[in-house]
C-alpha cells in the first residue's frame, strides 16, 4: 500500500500540542502566503461550531470580502443565524469581525491550503456572553474536466492512534458534490464513525474538499471535539493524518490518528 501525505508537504505542519499551522511568513520576502489584499473575497462555508458544552453544536459559514486599510465586511452564519459583520485582516492572515454591540465576535487564523483551498480556526462570543470555537473549509477550486477523482459512497477501514497505538475500525459515508455536467465536485460531506479507543465509539460530522489529485482536506465535529486531516485518494485507496482537539476552551488535546480506508462497494 502506498501512502502519500503530499498535502502535508505542500500546505499544512501537524504540530504536537497545537493544531496545522503554516509558518506565519512564508516567502522570502515575508509577504503571505495567501497573498492577502483589498478586493480578495473567501467563501468558507462548510464548516462547523462548537461550545463550550461539546453537545452544542452545529454547521457555520464565514463569507467575507476585504476591503482597503485592512478593514473587512461579510457574512457569519451560526446557530442557525446570519449576521452581518465587520472587521480587520492583516496579511498574515489574523481575521477580527463584529456584527455590533449586540450580536457575535470572532476571530482567528486563515490559513492557505493551495489551490484556491483556505482552512479558518476561530473563536466566537456572544453578546450574551455565550461562547465557543469555530472551523471552517474553503474548497479547492474546480479543475477543468475530468476533475477530481469520485470518493462518493460508503468506504470501510482501519485508524490507528500512532501515539498510543490504539488501534479500531472506521466506516465513511461519503456525499460528493457533482458540477452541472455530472463529473465529481471539489467538495464533499458527511459521516463518520470510529469505533475502539476512548471513547469505545465515536460519532463524527465532517465537510472537505478534494483536488485534481486526489489531495483531500477534511475538517470534522463530534462530542470529543474538532479534527482536521489531510490525506490522499489513491490507487483506489483514502489514506490520512488527522489532529484532534478536545472540546472545551483547554486547548485540547491533539491526536495522530493514521487512516486506511477501504471502498465497501
Amino acid at each position: 500500500m502506498r501512502r502519500n501525505y503530499s498535502l502535508f508537504r505542500i500546505a499544512l505542519l501537524l504540530v504536537i500540542g497545537g493544531a496545522f499551522l503554516l509558518p506565519r511568513n512564508c516567502r522570502a520576502d515575508g509577504t503571505s502566503c495567501l497573498g492577502l489584499s483589498s478586493g480578495g473575497s473567501f467563501s468558507l462555508n462548510a464548516g462547523f461550531w462548537q461550545a463550550a458544552s461539546p453537545s452544542q453544536r452545529g454547521p457555520a459559514a464565514l463569507t467575507i470580502v476585504l476591503q482597503e486599510n485592512n478593514k473587512l465586511t461579510g457574512l457569519f452564519t451560526i446557530q442557525g443565524n446570519t449576521y452581518s459583520v465587520t472587521g480587520d485582516w492583516d496579511a498574515n492572515g489574523n481575521l477580527e469581525f463584529r456584527s455590533g454591540r449586540t450580536g457575535v465576535r470572532g476571530a482567528g487564523k486563515l490559513q492557505d491550503l493551495t489551490r484556491g483551498g483556505a482552512l479558518f480556526q476561530g473563536s466566537f462570543k456572544f453578546s450574551s456572553g455565550e461562547k465557543g470555537k469555530v472551523i471552517l473549509l474553503q474548497n479547492f477550486t474546480q479543475p477543468p474536466d475530468p476533475g477530481p477523482p469520485d470518493i462518493a459512497g460508503s468506504w470501510r477501514g482501519t485508524f490507528t492512534n500512532i501515539l498510543c497505538l490504539l488501534a479500531g475500525t472506521d466506516e465513511l459515508t461519503i456525499q460528493q458534490d457533482r458540477t452541472p455536467a455530472g463529473a465529481p465536485g471539489t467538495g464533499f460531506a458527511g459521516q463518520e464513525t470510529r469505533n475502539g479507543g476512548t471513547p469505545a465509539v465515536q460519532l463524527y460530522q465532517f465537510a472537505g474538499t478534494v483536488d485534481g489529485q486526489g489531495n483531500f482536506v477534511r475538517i470534522g465535529v463530534s462530542d470529543q471535539g474538532f479534527f482536521i486531516e489531510g490525506g490522499k485518494f489513491e490507487s483506489g485507496e483514502l489514506t490520512a493524518n488527522s489532529a484532534q482537539q478536545s472540546a472545551g476552551d483547554d486547548g485540547g488535546d491533539v491526536v495522530q490518528f493514521s487512516l486506511f480506508m477501504r471502498s465497501a462497494q
